[in-house]
């Protein structure tokens, strides 16, 4: 497949290259410090033409003195192929390797209108969002833990292309005002990726303990346990009473077996009023495990936030790592609640910075990591539902990795979507650019995380190339 080139209005030089393409330039690209003008005659000296076609888009952008942002903003109109063809009118489609592979995004997303479309959200602390904070009064019925961050960005501009509401995925251990505990312990590391250390599951194995969530309108609600009958979770005689709204408990019993990952709901926990409501989960009889609650309407986009502050591809794929040494039972456990227990329709993966800057304490390599992130990949492979995945590298931080920098893993990680079907991948650089660019306009709340204005810009971006509408 030939790489697009740039149409641009009022283009100062036009170049034709090697495979067909014509590339615009500006009066003051210069090549080898020549300027484009005296340039253009010993390009075979300065540059080749064919060297030059074979630049990544964004280095030829940049070349040029463009961003891919200015596919956004319209200073670019549009992208062509080698033989003329446009392929993107004022999108992000040019920015996103292997873009094909996002067809199925879109037509799941699409589906919004008449059921529940699920979005799987991965990684680190640009996930969980740190630097994301309340303006003002959070808005009625929200989650605000991830409100203004990544999740609720993408939440809210995906629901409101299809006039719906969605849903969201909220922990055992989130905090209070969304969870109520019968106790602080115990806690235990049986449950999905975001919480590794340890502090995810929670354990009803004392008479009378009970978790109860509060949660924003929703229609349905669906909640998830790790069940093994060698220790005796979850087995049939493990029940739970579960009341919805104080009214009368409807049992939920156990099926135990070999550590099984379960997502369940009772007769009274579906089909409820469009409404806020609150869900307890208490003690019937032995041992459960419960990991979390999955709430959201008969239709819209329900995005999950399953992202860890810190975390590497190591812990991505529950891989041992200087912080967490698990057994092999255990990496497999993880995952299975990470990845596969909740149905997808897409997935996206946020990786690369704690890789950088964490390659000398960790032994990570750009090859390294990319393994781990192909075999994060293949959990979701296993995913009932076959989804469409997304890699998003992390917002270019002010800090300078050694020996390598984090540009360095940009291509191993992004080379992950080349020759699939199922895998599309983005540089988050192309969306809001280097980091002098993004904290120039507000973008950053310190020197790694973005602020709301970013998180709001960066997540508006990620739903736009997951919207648009594109071909096999």
């Amino acid at each position: 497949m030939q790489r697009p080139t740039v149409i641009k209005p009022q283009p100062d030089y036009l170049i034709g290259m090697d495979d067909g393409s014509l590339v615009l330039v500006p009066a003051s690209f210069s090549a080898n410090g020549i300027p484009i003008a005296g340039a253009i005659p010993t390009m075979s000296v300065a540059m080749t033409a064919a060297r030059f076609a074979a630049l990544p888009l964004a280095d030829r952008l940049l070349m040029a003195g463009w961003s891919l942002r200015d596919l956004a903003t319209g200073s670019v109109l549009g992208v062509v192929d080698g033989a003329g063809n446009l392929s993107s009118v004022g999108g992000l489609s040019s920015s996103v390797r292997n873009s094909g592979a996002l067809a199925l995004a879109s037509r799941r997303l699409a589906q919004a209108r008449v059921r529940n479309v699920n979005v799987g959200l991965f990684g680190d602390s640009l996930v969980t969002s740190t630097g994301a904070s309340a303006v003002g009064a959070l808005p009625t019925n929200t989650v605000a833990a991830d409100e203004f961050g990544l999740p609720g960005v993408l939440r809210a501009r995906l629901n409101a292309q299809f006039g719906t509401r969605g849903g969201a995925w909220i922990s055992s251990a989130s905090p209070a005002g969304q969870v109520t505990r019968s106790s602080a312990a115990p806690l235990g590391g049986y449950g999905p990726h975001f919480a590794l250390n340890g502090t995810n599951s929670y354990h009803i194995n004392t008479v009378g303990a009970y978790i109860e969530w509060a949660l924003p309108v929703c229609s349905e609600i669906k909640v998830m346990t790790w069940e093994d009958t060698a220790t005796s979770y979850g087995v049939p005689a493990g029940a739970i009473d579960v009341s919805v709204d104080g009214g009368g408990a409807t049992v939920y019993n156990g099926t135990g077996g070999a550590s099984v990952q379960k997502l369940w709901q009772v007769a009274n926990m579906t089909g409820l009023t469009a409404a806020t409501h609150t869900v307890r989960l208490t003690r019937g009889a032995g041992l459960n495990a419960l990991h979390g609650v999955l709430y959201h309407s008969a239709t819209g986009v329900t995005v999950l936030s399953m992202g860890i502050g810190g975390s590497t591809t190591e812990h991505l794929r529950a891989a041992a790592s200087g912080d967490w040494s698990p057994s092999a039972a255990q990496t497999d456990r993880v995952a299975r609640a990470s990845f596969q227990t909740i149905p997808l329709d897409v997935a996206i993966i946020v990786v690369g910075h704690n890789d950088a800057s964490q390659q000398v304490a960790r032994s990570l390599t750009p090859t390294i990591s990319a393994a781990n992130l192909l075999a994060t990949i293949n959990y979701l492979r296993a995913n009932s539902g076959a989804p469409a995945i997304l890699i998003v590298t992390d917002p270019w931080p002010n800090l300078t990795g050694s020996p390598l920098a984090y540009p360095d893993w940009w291509p191993a990680l992004t080379a992950l979507a080349d020759g699939t079907t199922d895998v599309a991948a983005i540089t988050t650089a192309d969306l809001i650019g280097t980091y002098a660019e993004g904290s120039a306009e507000g973008l950053y709340s310190d020197s790694i995380h973005l602020s709301n204005a970013g998180y709001s810009t960066w997540g508006s971006m990620i739903a736009d190339v997951l919207l648009e509408p594109r071909a096999r």
